[in-house]
């Protein structure tokens, strides 16, 4: 015996169907009801149940309570042709429920879209985890959404092929559910990727998604955990992106860090609370807490991002965006509250016309003979920064002194304080010198001597009496200036990996000589070579610009410069010096193989990377220099390099005629409208066929 077929869900169907057409104005009555039910709920969940969400809540809301009051207003006043009863109401409630579909779908999305970081932290196997119901709740909300979508369409499959109405409508949501599905697989994807993949790819010419080696060394070396809070609302919308972007690139490299956000209008209340335990927790700041509060510092809003000193798109400085300055500021706090109170002094010789820690120069900067900006920064780096005045009767070096800098010294240093500046060196301790091609004060013909040429010697390194002069060939400099860069032969060398691509200006330089030869346990190597076209001259009574231009005026001199500046090679303008732990006289050193070497000294030959004039022209790239050089002779590694402004390119492109102003702006919409028509028309004259 068979058994007869289960209709038990046809019934049902059709008798829905059957009421809804035949009680139109039941059931109108019943939808505008509904949408003053969707209405009521969406206005009070906005403004007060769940006013932190009030946006997918009026999203959804809106697009609900709009559904079912044009369904009801349909069904009141709408006069159907006797036998299609059936054919509206399946359509209405196909149009309902594809709708209603939509908008918890839409709502899903925009829930998906603020709770974007809280999603990926539970995705995270490193995440906190704390808020993975918002999760759950995305997901659950656009299944039930595409189910109701799904569900609807079926009810236009019988009249799909009799009544193109609804095939129209049935092809539509067919569409829209199937690109609907293509975004949720492509978000899925991105998410998996984003969460079980490596460090992303960065394809930005700023490297918005690129942390700096030092940076990453100083993250990796992180013993403590690290919570930063960023305090969002007070930087603008490029600055506020660019602040999240590199947070998240921070967890890329340390299992200690974790990120959080504050906004101070939507939770008041730990606002007020943070801002009465940090106080000088500030909007727009990003507040460092290390070791679960054991030290915290805040990083102001204004070293996050800085106005461009770039000139805008129509003239005039500043008038284009900021430049971000927030790895930089990030870096030196980590370094400062990783290293505690503990802070390096660096000693700067102030007896002998070096370059002043205090304004130099009486304000003017082509004068200005100080270092206070290279002194800011360096503070910023967890240095202290002090003055060295010797006594003049009994000269030491303190004994706390991490490096000694002298800068710029216009005055010989006589025997006895290079007698002090020896025994210092003798003890393990660190020099960076940085000497001028400045003319004598008393004999204009030679240049002035430092009085630690002897020393210096002894080290491996030659100053000769020369100074660099450079030629507008390779680059467009001026006499006294020369672009440097690091010495691509000394390899495996922190400061050269560093800064490998870097270009720098100096002013007033004078070449750097080493000793082929190690003397005794000290070995001297190029650190940086001269990369503009730049020839040593030991004229110095004769004035730079009259030198180029009497060279660019005679050809034959010039090509006799060329040629000798070709056979001498790259001019060196610094050198670093070693100590190497293997004793000298040993004559068996050769055969224990390379031994381990401390840098000792570093020589440059001008102090300009130091000043204050060449701080501003170079972005504080000099600065980078210096201080990276001062953590290499300390070796501390994580330190070594800088970090410059991160700079995005601005275009503009204003149209001068009108003739330019209507093909920029109208005529690629009209080309597309065109284009649209001509396609629809073909198509309605080949179905016509």
């Amino acid at each position: 015996m068979s058994s007869a077929p289960d209709t038990s869900s046809t019934p049902q169907k059709q008798d829905l169907l059957s009421k809804l057409a035949a009680q139109p104005q039941v059931f109108g009555r019943a939808f505008l009801v509904a949408a003053v039910v969707f209405a009521g709920l969406t206005i009070g969940a906005a403004g007060w149940w769940l006013r932190d969400y009030w946006v997918p809540v009026v999203v959804a809301g809106t697009i609900l309570s709009a559904t079912f009051l044009g369904a009801g207003l349909f069904r009141l006043f709408y006069q159907t042709r006797p036998g299609t009863e059936a054919d509206i109401a399946r359509l209405l409630l196909l149009s309902i429920g594809g709708l209603s579909g939509l908008a918890l779908t839409l709502s899903a999305l925009v829930l998906g879209y603020e709770w974007w970081n809280d999603i990926l932290n539970w995705l995270n196997a490193e995440g906190p985890g704390k808020e993975r119901w918002r999760a759950l709740v995305v997901v659950l909300v656009m299944v039930v959404g595409l189910g109701i979508m799904f569900v609807s369409l079926q009810l236009g499959r019988t009249d799909e092929r009799s009544n193109a109405v609804v095939r129209r409508l049935l092809y539509g949501y067919n569409t829209v559910l199937a690109g609907l599905l293509l975004v949720a697989i492509l978000l899925v994807l991105n998410v998996i990727l984003a969460v079980r993949g490596k460090i992303p790819i960065d394809f930005t010419k700023a490297g918005r998604f690129t942390l700096s080696e030092r940076t990453q060394n100083v993250l990796k070396g992180l013993n403590k955990p690290v919570e930063i809070i960023n305090v969002v609302g007070d930087r603008d919308e490029l600055a506020e992106q660019d602040v999240r972007d590199m947070l998240a690139m921070t967890r890329f490299y340390s299992d200690r860090i974790q990120i959080g956000e504050l906004n101070i209008h939507l939770d008041p209340t730990r606002a007020q609370e943070l801002a009465r335990k940090y106080p000088s927790l500030e909007q727009g700041s990003l507040l460092v807490i290390y070791d679960k509060g054991a030290a915290h510092q805040v990083i102001p809003a204004r070293d996050l991002s800085k106005p461009s000193n770039r000139p805008g798109p129509r003239g005039g400085f500043g008038a284009g965006p900021t430049d971000f300055t927030g790895e930089d500021a990030l870096l030196s706090t980590l370094i400062s509250l990783s290293e505690g109170k503990q802070k390096s002094i660096v000693y700067f010789t102030q007896d002998f016309g070096e370059l002043e820690l205090t304004e130099g120069g009486g304000g003017n900067p082509r004068t200005d003979r100080g270092c206070t900006l290279l002194k800011a920064e360096l503070e910023k780096q967890n240095y202290e920064v002090r003055p060295l005045k010797f006594d003049p009767t009994d000269p030491k070096v303190p004994a706390d002194a991490g490096v000694v800098v002298i800068a710029g010294p216009r005055i010989p240093i006589p025997p006895n304080i290079l007698v002090a500046l020896r025994a210092y060196m003798n003890k393990g301790g660190k020099l960076l010198v940085l000497l001028d091609a400045a003319p004598d004060s008393q004999d204009r013909k030679v240049l002035t001597r430092s009085g630690l040429e002897p020393m210096l010697q002894e080290h491996g390194v030659q100053i000769p009496q020369e100074r660099l002069i450079s030629l507008p060939i390779n680059f467009r400099v001026e006499p006294t200036d020369v672009i440097a860069r690091m010495n691509p032969r000394l390899e495996e060398n922190a400061l050269v990996n560093a800064f490998r691509d870097a270009l720098f200006r100096m002013s007033n330089c004078r070449p750097v000589e080493v000793a082929t030869q190690p003397m005794g346990k000290f070995n001297a190597q190029q650190l940086m070579v001269v990369e503009s076209f730049t020839f040593a001259s030991a004229d110095v009574a004769a004035e730079p610009g009259a030198v180029v231009e009497g060279l660019m005026r005679d050809q034959d001199a010039l090509r006799n410069k060329v040629q000798e500046v070709r056979k001498r090679g790259r001019i060196p303008v610094a050198a670093v010096v070693s100590e190497s732990s293997a004793d000298p006289h040993d004559p068996h050193a050769m055969m224990r193989g390379p031994q381990p070497t401390k840098p000792r000294m570093i020589v440059f030959g001008t102090s300009s990377i130091a000043s204050n004039q060449l701080f501003n022209q170079s972005q504080g790239m000099s600065a980078f220099l210096v201080s990276s050089s001062l953590d290499f002779l300390r070796q501390r590694q994580t330190g070594v390099a800088g970090i410059p402004p991160k700079q995005q390119d601005y275009y503009d492109m204003p149209p001068k005629t009108s003739d330019q102003m209507f093909r920029m702006i109208w005529l690629p919409p009209v080309l597309i409208a065109v284009s649209i028509l001509g396609l629809g028309t073909g198509v309605w004259i080949v179905r016509r066929r």
